[in-house]
Parts: C-alpha cells; structure tokens; sequence
C-alpha cells in the first residue's frame, strides 16, 4: 500500500484540489506588523501528507524578507468561479522557510515543482529558476470552503505535531472537521 493509500480521504482529496491549480496567494507581514500579499506559483508533492506548498522567488522580494523575519504565513488558492454559489477553495495557516540548496530537501523541491511546470527545465529559463531560492510552506491548519455544497459549508484540518517535527507520517497528526455533520466532504466535488 503506498502512502497515498494510507491518507485520509480528506487529505487525498485536497491533493487533487491542489494539482488542480496553480496559482496561490501568499500573505506575510514585516517587521512592522504590516501586511503583505503577493501571487505565486505553487507546486506540491502528492505523496506528503502534510501537504506542503514549494514556490520560486527571489531572497530579495518583500515577501522573502518577511518570511527571513517572521516564519508565519497564509495562503489562499481558489478555483476561478464566477457564480457566489460555485466558490471553492482553501485557506491555510502555516510556516515557511527557504529550503537550503543543496540538499535533498532541494532535490525534493525541484523534481516536485518542475513536474507541475516542465517550462523550467528548459534554458534560459532553467538558468534563471537555479539562481533563485524554492521555498516550502509547511500548514498547520488548512480549510476547504466550499458552498457548492452549501453556503459557507467547510471541513478543516489542523495538523499538529506529536514527535520529531520532521513531517513523517509518524510524527504528524491531521485532525479534520467538518461543520456540516450530515457531509462527510469524502468527494470534494471534484475538488
């Protein structure tokens, strides 16, 4: 059995709603306590269970100067509706770091985020995303709005750390709930 198998039918269907799109909105605040938002491309490996985002940005950016100072993040990804009754998407809180290169955790980072986007591995492009830093958000807390199902209809999902910290399977909890006891939200509908 592999580790998708094994993931809760919520997470799994989150996975989809995240291969799905591609395009995230990123909130940080900087030292000052002022808040800052900036669109970016995300990519996500299938198979964690933590469901951790990898984006490409420049250390030098006001969002990558903030995350230097303050690790806290949110993130918003929704699908392009335009019927109030058709809004989808997720909200998630969590921490984001650079992730070192090189390292495996860099290799991760690459073979997940050039997958999504095969342009990259191409020069000059491929040039240009090497000499820029990936960064990892890592959520504690994930929320899946969806009024397809009903106004304002959500299932949560808190992850909290029961061990090392390293994002393990064994290390992570995912406790989900859904404020509609009669929906169970196994479907997402098709995220």
């Amino acid at each position: 059995m592999s580790v998708v198998d094994e993931m809760p039918t919520f997470i799994r269907a989150l996975h989809k709603f995240l291969g799905k799109w591609k395009t995230a909105c990123l909130a940080t605040v900087d030292e000052a306590a002022a808040p800052h938002a900036a669109n970016i491309q995300y990519a996500h490996d299938r198979a964690d269970d933590r469901l951790r985002l990898y984006f490409v940005s420049s250390p030098e950016s006001a969002h990558s100067r903030h995350i230097a100072g303050n690790a806290v993040v949110a993130v918003t990804i929704y699908a392009h509706v335009r019927r109030p009754d058709h809004i989808h998407g997720l909200q998630i809180h969590g921490r984001c770091a650079v992730v070192a290169k090189p390292s495996a955790a860099w290799d991760d980072a690459w073979r997940v985020y050039s997958a999504k986007y095969p342009f990259v591995k191409v020069p000059p492009l491929r040039n240009r995303f090497m000499a820029e830093s990936f960064y990892c958000v890592t959520p504690t807390w994930v929320r899946f709005i969806d009024n397809r199902r009903g106004f304002g209809f959500k299932q949560e999902c808190t992850f909290e750390n029961t061990g090392s910290g390293s994002g393990a399977l064994d290390s992570q909890t995912a406790v989900i709930e859904s404020d509609h006891e009669a929906n169970t939200g196994e479907d997402l509908r098709s995220a």
